[in-house]
């Protein structure tokens, strides 16, 4: 927690003070409000006196890490969970359901971060081991960008000559996918229920492909990204879990499916005590698309990218 050094007021004095601000921006913005020139000098003043004393500096005090609201919803928090966030302070916030409107599609489970502060969307009916799970297992997948592990990336050339926002959206979904499924080995040593959460996930995914009116294509831009995620929970789904997966996706879905299946063989080479082992998958991947050399596996380790063929770093 931080708090402004020399300053005479608090944190709900600031918010208070631009409160009138954010009213008269959400009138003009959204029903066509003209402001007077009073009210514009009034709100100028508002945002300067908070944009000042965002120059005070800032002193920033230990509090142990808030999971209050955590406990509140589920009456107990696995023991582990905290010390596997690897942060010394922040706080958990749960986004649940409104009653009325609990359908699991519509609130997946999710997590953000904003700076110490970890958002949490839960479906309504999840139990605490498999929330707790699900929200390190996608921690862990977030901080792994900022390691030297490897990881799939647009190549210089595709960005220069392509419409770089598509493969570079697909590109970082299936790291993540790659990610997940690495984690999800990690934690699963540490006692983290995994199994469960991965059935939580194919769950929602089988009752989310049921109620689509239609199926995605081979050419689709989607149609790798979601073959990567379902992939990543098949891992380590049990044999139940898997089995009613396939069963409810193999009619309509069946091409998704089957590349999601292959994907799943693809990750099994994953080692939990070898990150550069995500290496060998991406390039399994690779292997299987029509890429060339627009996408890349980049590998940190060797210093070196992967596409129809080997680079160096230096010599790229």
């Amino acid at each position: 927690m931080c708090e402004l050094s020399g300053a005479s007021h608090d944190a709900d004095a600031l918010a208070m003070s631009v409160r009138d601000a954010y009213h008269l921006r959400n009138r003009v913005v959204h029903q066509g409000f003209r402001i007077s020139g009073a009210q514009a000098r009034r709100t100028f003043e508002a945002v300067n006196f908070v944009l000042r004393a965002s120059w005070l500096a800032t002193i920033c005090t230990p509090e142990p890490f808030d999971a209050s609201n955590w406990i509140e919803h589920f009456s107990t928090i696995t023991e582990s969970l905290l010390p596997s966030l690897a942060r010394a302070t922040g706080r958990l916030v749960l986004y649940r359901a409104v009653e009325g409107r609990e359908d699991p599609l519509t609130y997946p489970f999710a997590l953000a971060r904003h700076q110490d502060t970890f958002i949490v969307t839960i479906p309504p009916g999840i139990s605490e081991p498999v929330a707790a799970a699900l929200t390190v297992i996608t921690n862990d997948s977030f901080d792994y960008t900022s390691r030297p592990y490897p990881h799939l990336s647009v190549s210089a050339t595709a960005k220069r000559f392509l419409v770089a926002g598509l493969i570079d959206t697909e590109a970082a979904a299936i790291t993540r996918a790659v990610y997940f499924a690495f984690a999800a080995l990690c934690r699963e040593r540490e006692g983290f229920n995994v199994e469960a959460a991965s059935d939580h996930m194919l769950m929602g995914l089988r009752g989310t492909f049921r109620q689509l009116g239609h199926t995605f294509d081979t050419e689709d831009t989607r149609f790798k990204m979601i073959a990567a995620s379902m992939a990543s929970y098949l891992l380590r789904g049990s044999a139940f879990a898997k089995q009613a997966f396939v069963n409810g996706l193999q009619t309509k879905h069946g091409p998704v499916l089957q590349r999601a299946l292959d994907f799943e063989k693809i990750l099994a080479v994953l080692d939990p005590d070898a990150p550069h082992s995500m290496c060998d998958a991406f390039r399994l991947i690779h292997g299987t698309t029509m890429w060339l050399d627009s996408v890349v596996v980049t590998c940190p380790t060797e210093r070196a990218t992967y596409g129809t063929r080997r680079w160096e770093f230096d010599r790229a």
